[in-house]
């Protein structure tokens, strides 16, 4: 279980990602299908409201804001925050790579790494 899903292309329902997370856990989207964003837009609210956890889309959000970016550093250093890795690939996977996230297979980060 989760206390905080940032979802930035929503290719999981909503309800299942509210079973990912934790009582008061927060799961927000950014991206995705117009499928995706609507739910997180009129279901989020509601299912929120009889959960305990937050669903909803990100609106506020400024990607890169120095502020944001630092607190992400300093709780990865303090080891209260681990991204989540699906898999690695090399370099010469790439397609191989983007086809599991476009699949919608991906549970975590899709690495590409070279060499």
């Amino acid at each position: 279980r989760y206390d905080w899903i940032l979802d930035v292309d929503s290719h999981s329902p909503i309800l299942a990602c509210r079973r990912a997370l934790r009582r008061g856990g927060v799961y927000l989207t950014l991206g995705g299908s117009m499928r995706r964003i609507a739910a997180a837009v009129l279901v989020g609210p509601v299912v929120s409201l009889a959960t305990g956890r937050r669903l909803g889309l990100v609106l506020w959000w400024k990607p890169f804001h120095a502020r944001d970016v630092e607190m992400i550093v300093r709780l990865h250093a303090e080891g209260r925050l681990a991204p989540a890795i699906d898999s690695r690939f090399r370099l010469d996977q790439t397609a191989e790579a983007l086809r599991r996230v476009d699949d919608g297979l991906a549970r975590g980060k899709v690495l590409v790494l070279p060499g």
